[in-house]
């Protein structure tokens, strides 16, 4: 990898959040872990929209979608990276994909493989 690239994780869930952060640093990226919307928002903000990529969970204290809006807020802001929806059920990541997000990726160990895969890296 070229530089180090910083990623925006937006997961509430503790546990998900904790492994995803730790393979992601494992792999040399920066990761900024957001664990509410309110939360990505500030971060965002702060950091200027500043991000590799965004990997963002479906459900944020929820059983239901409701990360949408967050991809109207990154969009509004001019944000032309990836947005990665990465929630555990496939038909809450489809509904982000439908609201604006770039692509899919499980969140299991494999996710920060496939994360560098977005930057052509193995």
């Amino acid at each position: 990898m070229n530089g180090k690239k910083v990623i925006l994780l937006v997961e509430d869930e503790h546990i998900q959040g904790s492994l995803a952060m730790a393979s992601l640093q494992d792999k040399g990226f920066v990761v900024y872990w957001a664990q509410t919307i309110k939360e990505a928002e500030f971060i965002f903000k702060n950091k200027n929209g500043l991000f590799d990529a965004i990997l963002l969970d479906g459900c944020m204290d929820s059983e239901t979608p409701n990360t949408q809006p967050l991809i109207a807020f990154f969009k509004e802001k001019r944000y032309e990276g990836h947005i990665v929806a990465i929630s555990m059920k496939e038909k809450f990541s489809l509904d982000l994909v439908d609201a604006g997000a770039t692509c899919i990726a499980q969140k299991n160990e494999a996710l920060a493989g496939f994360t560098l895969g977005l930057f052509g890296d193995k």
